[in-house]
């Protein structure tokens, strides 16, 4: 403000000290200090922070007006002119500092600025010191500082609006016009008083304080608004961005069942075809073993023939059960067998059907297979059945490394129990149920590791009740408790 309006006389009195209240002053200050509080609780209310600190400024500048024209003298008549001299250039410094302060957090925070807020920090500190000598030593000099941080402080306000930008990214017209017909206006005013063209009356600065301090609040609180505005379409920005997400999301798990399901009967296939194959290396063995036995009684080139056949056997059933070995997906549910229709299949049957199967392998591996003949009829699916005994018997001769195998059957109750036993090594740790698990064998087998995995599916399957007893070093007895005829 021009504050060398207060000079007259040699800086002894002030050009517009009223002693006397007027309607008018009145009406404006209540006006204008309502409008203020209004200003600074909407601001509060929205968390806008700059709003805040504008909405002190204009108390201070409003509290500056005030002692200008004379407002202590108002309050406490009598008081000297010194003293009001000194309070208005304390009030002017408190709002220069402040202002500076406000204008430098009005700064686009994305812009660093790092050399312009230095300088508005030190401005400002400044100001302050000032307010010490304002009491002491009040005079023309702390008037032409005061008024020079003012304009300061004001023309900083005008590069800080400068800066503001609308939520599309344009310029803040309004406060920017607002800040630069500010400026001109205290410039106009302090060239007035300083050619000596007349005091400036308190009726200008009201008029003046009215004419900016209103345009600055609806300024600031347009920015307000288009902040809002903004924040606004930025959530629906990213609520339409969520919902979008969140399609995608079920897109993508429906995909991923999919997948699974198909992954799911891809492994059950597989593991199927791997069982398959290994059932069927049981009587390539057993072919292979009787051809071996027979010796020179087959013509060469007939043995030459099946050999090889039997060879091509093995090449088809070794790659499909080494392909479902290790890819299928062990944890899939086996299928049950079609057609698993219950039938009489006499024990003596079934054991007799073993020895011719097994008995030329166990043979020509050194081994002493013993088949106990044995009664009763079971009452089981027979290929489910014939599978889990002939798994049993071809583990016990290519893999349990001992030297006799027992096979027999006995009455259990209104049940009958196939038992096949061998003095092999065991398992190590009696840890038997991990050998039940798809892929799992010893260190020195060359078979698949599915022979005891498919038992143990088949029997739970059919509801057979399957055992097992082992000891290290000391062999393994496998018992099959199935259903039989009374």
């Amino acid at each position: 403000m021009a504050m060398e309006t207060m000079m007259a006389a040699g800086g002894a009195a002030l050009a517009t000290t009223l002693d006397v209240l007027t309607p008018g002053m009145a009406a404006f200050y209540a006006a204008a200090g309502t409008a203020v509080v209004a200003f600074l609780l909407v601001n509060a209310a929205a968390a806008n922070r700059v709003g805040v600190l504008y909405s002190v400024l204009f108390a201070l500048v409003l509290g500056l007006l005030w002692l200008l024209e004379g407002g202590l003298t108002i309050l406490v008549p009598g008081t000297a002119p010194a003293a009001e001299l000194s309070a208005a250039l304390t009030m002017g410094f408190l709002a220069a500092a402040f202002g500076l302060f406000t204008a430098e957090r009005a700064i686009d925070p994305a812009l660093v600025w790092p050399r312009v807020r230095t300088g508005l920090r030190a401005l400002a500190l400044l100001s302050l010191v000032l307010v010490v000598p304002a009491w002491p030593w009040p005079g023309a000099a702390l008037a032409w500082a005061a008024n020079g941080l003012l304009l300061a402080m004001f023309a900083a306000h005008l590069a800080a609006i400068a800066t503001w930008r609308t939520a599309t990214g344009g310029r803040a017209l309004l406060p920017l016009a607002t800040a630069a017909a500010l400026v001109a206006v205290l410039a106009a005013l302090l060239a007035v008083s300083v050619t000596g063209a007349g005091p400036v009356g308190g009726g200008v600065l009201r008029v003046v304080f009215l004419a900016v301090t209103l345009p600055t609040m609806a300024a600031v609180g347009a920015m307000v608004v288009d902040v809002r505005r903004a924040r606004d379409a930025a959530r629906e920005e990213a609520l339409a961005a969520a919902r979008k997400d969140a399609a995608t999301s079920a897109a993508l798990f429906e995909m991923e069942k999919n997948y699974a399901r198909a992954r799911d009967t891809a492994a059950r296939r597989a593991r199927r075809l791997a069982t398959a194959s290994h059932d069927i290396r049981q009587p390539i063995a057993s072919l292979r073993a009787e051809l071996d036995a027979l010796g020179g009684r087959v013509d060469p080139e007939v043995a030459d023939r099946l050999g090889r056949i039997l060879d091509h056997f093995d090449d088809l059933t070794a790659d499909l059960s080494g392909g479902g070995r290790g890819n299928a997906d062990a944890g899939a549910a086996p299928e049950p067998a079609p057609g698993a229709v219950p039938e009489e299949v006499p024990a003596r049957l079934l054991l007799a059907t073993l020895e011719r199967m097994f008995g030329a392998e166990a043979r020509t591996r050194g081994l002493d297979l013993r088949v106990v003949p044995g009664g009763g009829v079971f009452l089981a699916p027979p290929v489910p059945l014939m599978r889990i005994a002939s798994n049993l018997v071809a583990n016990a001769v290519a893999h349990s490394g001992g030297t006799r195998v027992l096979v027999g059957t006995r009455r259990r109750g209104g049940r009958l129990v196939l038992e096949v036993a061998d003095d092999g090594a065991g398992f190590p740790g009696s840890r038997v149920g991990d050998a039940y698990a798809a892929g799992v064998k010893g260190a020195a087998s060359q078979g698949s590791g599915l022979g005891l995995s498919i038992v143990r599916e088949l029997a739970d399957t059919h509801g057979f009740t399957l055992d097992c007893r082992t000891a290290e070093g000391r062999g393994t007895r496998f018992s099959v408790t199935v259903p039989a005829r009374p």
